[in-house]
């Protein structure tokens, strides 16, 4: 139980940090940031995300792939809504980031998003 507890946490921090990231990105896509800085800062963050993500997984019998969504909904309260919300965030912010970066003609985005969020 603890150390589930400690991989929550340790999730949930790793979701905070991608969505700044993602919002920085998003500034930055609008000229209010370096955008190379923000694009590393996203991609920092997806490597921790995933790394937290997998030992979550397998602590609780998913498998290392496994999306966000499908590890909050095997996932007790009040964790299941913390993910979900996370998810939410996650989504919005993707949207608004593809919006920008097609509207200033930038090609980038990591594909392990979408597959984060299934």
């Amino acid at each position: 139980m603890a150390s589930e507890i400690a991989g929550y946490t340790a999730v949930t921090a790793a979701l905070w940090r991608q969505r700044e990231a993602m919002q920085r990105l998003a500034g930055a896509l609008a000229g209010r940031g370096a955008l190379p800085d923000a694009i590393e800062d996203v991609r920092f963050g997806e490597i921790l995300r995933m790394a937290e993500t997998q030992e979550l997984a397998a602590q609780l019998g998913l498998p290392g792939d496994a999306g966000l969504t499908e590890i909050a909904l095997v996932s007790v309260e009040p964790w299941q809504s913390i993910l979900l919300d996370h998810v939410a965030a996650l989504r919005r912010l993707y949207t608004e980031v593809t919006g920008l970066a097609a509207v200033n003609g930038h090609r980038f985005w990591q594909e392990s998003l979408d597959d984060l969020l299934s």
